[in-house]
């Protein structure tokens, strides 16, 4: 079998509050702002974190009724850290509002949802 050749992979959704969820991605997790557009058929913002590219967020345009984000349970995004118990405390004191640590048999983890309910795991490999 032959693999795709990828230069970076990164999720993308809709948003039901684009400003909102724009905001939670550089102030709470502190995204880098990497592009953004603003057309006639919707806004856009496109993010990273660290060195990697993380997640696309689609808003509708303006006057346009909002758009409709997937199911909480669609899928999540997974950030690996090398330290999530200092990145939880980056979250929560930039305003958000992470569950509690759980360790497991490979690493330890915490989530914290998107304004989107959107879950975002944060997790470190210790295995």
């Amino acid at each position: 079998m032959t693999a795709i050749t990828a230069r970076e992979a990164y999720v993308s959704y809709n948003s039901s509050d684009f400003d909102t969820t724009c905001r939670f991605y550089e102030d709470v997790l502190g995204c880098t702002l990497l592009e953004t557009w603003d057309r006639d058929d919707g806004r856009g913002a496109y993010f990273g974190i660290g060195t990697v590219s993380l997640v696309e967020v689609f808003g509708a345009a303006h006057g346009a009724a909002p758009l409709t984000p997937p199911p909480v349970d669609a899928f999540a995004v997974v950030v690996v850290a090398p330290d999530v118990a200092a990145a939880r405390v980056i979250v929560l004191s930039n305003g958000g509002v992470p569950g509690k640590i759980v360790d497991e048999s490979w690493g330890r983890y915490f989530d914290v949802a998107d304004p989107d309910g959107i879950c975002i795991y944060v997790i470190e490999r210790t295995g």
